[in-house]
This record gives structure tokens, C-alpha cells and sequence, in this order.
């Protein structure tokens, strides 16, 4: 690994660690919550019960994580993976993380969360259809379900013919994606796009978007696109 690319790999990381720590301030996740780059969460999963349980799965470092546990939330996060910034999550907020976790076989009973979010883990799943339904199963009836995933149509792909990430397995229309979920059990309710990806320096990009650009920032270039062209598309779902 060259100079260059391992100083751009640990200001990431440097960068991911301050958003969390921004997102375990609650003022902050609930205002960064209204918006379309995090899924408009504080809108659509802001609690009326500090009780209620949320299962975030696929948590990675834990971003969103730290954001449910900001709204008062008891959350679990799941992934195959362990991550550093846990630690600092579970310093502030009484959160439970457990690794070694695939989605089509979660270790829960039946109904066993109010609400569920799946954000960026769809496109790496073996078996997707079969992690929906495995989060139907754990969710209780009327629970809600946040899914973002890539846009098969987004800008990058469209023009290079390439995935914008390479070991991505899951590509899904809008419309693709709101059928999947229907099999799974879910009903859709909103439905909405995000993100400027441009088809061009994708590590470049990626590195200004992750250490640089402003939340602002990136919503302005995401308005600059067309719906359909952006890269991220959002599903705000309810189990039936």
C-alpha cells in the first residue's frame, strides 16, 4: 500500500470516527435526521417509547447505530465484521453490537423488534430475498423498516458501465427493490433518492466525500441530479 492511498485510508477512518461522535449528540442526529442523506430517520423512526428496540442490520462502524441510540432507542447492531468505533458508542449509550452475524440468519426470536433498518447491506448479501424475510420474522407487525441501497441506474454505472463498488453483488430499480420487499412481507411507503456520485476518479471521490464534503455540500450536488440518476435509493417500509 502506497504512502499516499494508506494516509487517505486513515483519514477515512479519522473522518467516520468524528461523524459518530457527532451523531452520539442528540440535538445533532435529530437535525441531521430530517435529511434525505441519512434517510430521513428522526422523521420516520423517532420513538414514542424510549423502550422500543431498532435492529440495525449490517451496522459496519456504527454510524446509524449511534443516531437511533441519540432518539432514545435500545438498538442492536449486527454485522459479520467487528469494528473499533463500537467501544466509543457503547461508552455513551447502552447499545448491544454482536459480529460474526449474516443477515439470513439472525440469532432472534419471533417479533422481537420494533423496528429495523437496513442501510448499504442489501448489495453485499448472498441471499437477499432471504435476509428481508429473516428481518420480517424479527420485526413485529407494524414495525417500520428503512432500507438504502445502490441504484442500479445511478450515474457512475450508467456511464462506465462499472459498479461503483466492485464487490457489490445486489443491484435493484426502484421498482425492483419495492417488489422484493413485498415478497419479504413489508408494505412501501415512501420511497426517495440520494447522491451525487460522479463517473469519474471513483477513490478520489470517495475520499472528498468521506473527509471534505459538508453534508450540505452533498445534498446540493445530489439536487443537482436528476432522481433516477442518483446512487442511493431509500425505502421507508411498514411489515404487514
Amino acid at each position: 500500500m502506497s504512502f499516499f492511498t494508506n494516509l487517505r485510508n486513515k483519514q477515512i477512518q479519522k473522518a467516520q470516527s468524528r461523524e459518530i461522535k457527532q451523531l452520539l449528540d442528540s440535538d445533532i442526529a435529530l437535525e441531521l435526521g430530517k435529511s434525505d442523506m441519512y434517510c430521513r430517520l428522526s422523521q420516520y423512526l423517532l420513538p414514542a417509547h424510549t423502550s422500543q428496540r431498532v435492529l440495525e442490520l449490517g451496522c459496519g462502524p456504527g454510524r446509524y447505530v449511534a443516531m437511533l441510540a441519540s432518539f432514545g432507542y435500545k438498538v442492536t447492531g449486527v454485522d459479520p465484521c467487528t469494528f473499533s468505533d463500537w467501544e466509543s458508542i457503547k461508552d455513551k449509550y447502552q447499545v448491544d453490537f454482536i459480529s460474526g452475524v449474516k443477515g439470513e440468519n439472525l440469532p432472534f426470536p419471533n417479533c422481537h423488534f420494533d423496528h429495523a433498518v437496513c442501510l448499504g447491506t442489501i448489495l453485499y448479501l448472498d441471499d437477499p430475498v432471504a435476509a428481508l424475510k429473516e428481518l420480517r420474522r424479527v420485526v413485529k407487525p407494524g414495525g417500520r423498516l428503512v432500507v438504502r441501497t445502490v441504484n442500479k441506474f445511478n450515474l457512475f454505472t450508467r456511464l462506465t458501465g462499472r459498479k461503483m463498488d466492485p464487490a457489490s453483488k445486489n443491484l435493484y430499480t426502484m421498482e425492483e427493490l419495492c417488489a422484493l420487499l413485498k415478497v419479504a412481507g413489508f408494505e412501501s411507503l415512501e420511497k426517495f433518492y440520494f447522491e451525487f456520485r460522479p463517473p469519474f476518479f471513483p477513490n478520489f471521490w470517495w475520499y472528498l466525500q468521506s473527509v471534505w464534503l459538508t453534508p450540505k455540500a452533498l445534498t446540493w450536488l445530489s439536487e443537482r441530479l436528476r432522481p433516477e440518476s442518483r446512487a442511493q435509493l431509500i425505502i421507508l417500509a411498514v411489515a404487514k
